[in-house]
């Protein structure tokens, strides 16, 4: 997966359900670093891997060889 990527955040301890964002990056710290729109603005923002989805905006197009996934 490329970074940055636009993705669909979910995180019932900080009211996120299905919210736009970029992710920037993923931490070996635990943590996934976002920019969330707010408002009229965007902001940096940090959340735990752990309680916290992120689903990517474009549904993956399956080739005649089947999807490939990067690890």
């Amino acid at each position: 997966m490329e970074l940055p990527i636009e993705v669909m955040v979910h995180n019932p301890s900080f009211g996120l359900k299905g919210s736009k964002a970029t992710l920037i990056r993923i931490s070996q710290l635990g943590f996934y670093e976002l920019s969330i729109p707010f408002g009229a603005s965007n902001h940096r923002t940090l959340l735990p891997i752990d309680g916290t989805m992120v689903i990517g905006r474009e549904a993956e197009i399956p080739s005649e060889e089947g999807i490939e996934f990067e690890r």
